[in-house]
């Protein structure tokens, strides 16, 4: 395939991707992280008042249109963010959630990560994070 045209797929690709893990990571009613995914939070950013700090101050920080937790191949989390070109899973790393961070579509960011926290889905974000079958097809 000619590099423009790879190029082109990349970006549809992970734009679609983003936008998938960003709605899944969205719930309707309030959920609580535990469990695993609570325990790797704690450590992996000493608290979980932490990480929301972290989260917060990276997002606002950036400007990027995209903030993610992720996971590495060695199971460790991290905060990154990227543009639509991107995402977490071009480097084989897992998507824990994902939040939109557009200045274009959002004037408020501090408001929207405040927002983003009373929304999460976290009994989904607790799946990706036990779901490794697909890094596995990834790595092949």
């Amino acid at each position: 395939m000619p590099d423009n045209i790879a190029l082109k797929v990349k970006m549809n690709a992970s734009h679609a991707l983003n936008y998938e893990y960003f709605f899944k990571s969205l719930s309707p009613e309030k959920t609580f992280v535990k469990g695993k995914l609570l325990k790797e939070i704690n450590k992996s950013f000493s608290s979980f008042d932490n990480f929301k700090s972290e989260f917060k101050k990276l997002a606002l920080d950036s400007k990027s249109t995209w903030i993610f937790l992720a996971k590495n191949s060695q199971n460790e989390l991290y905060l990154t963010t990227s543009k639509e070109i991107s995402c977490p899973i071009i480097y084989k790393h897992q998507i824990i959630l994902c939040l939109n961070i557009d200045e274009e579509l959002y004037s408020n960011k501090s408001a929207l990560v405040d927002n983003f926290f009373n929304f999460v889905n976290w009994r989904q974000a607790s799946q990706n994070y036990n779901q490794n079958r697909l890094l596995n097809k990834i790595r092949g």
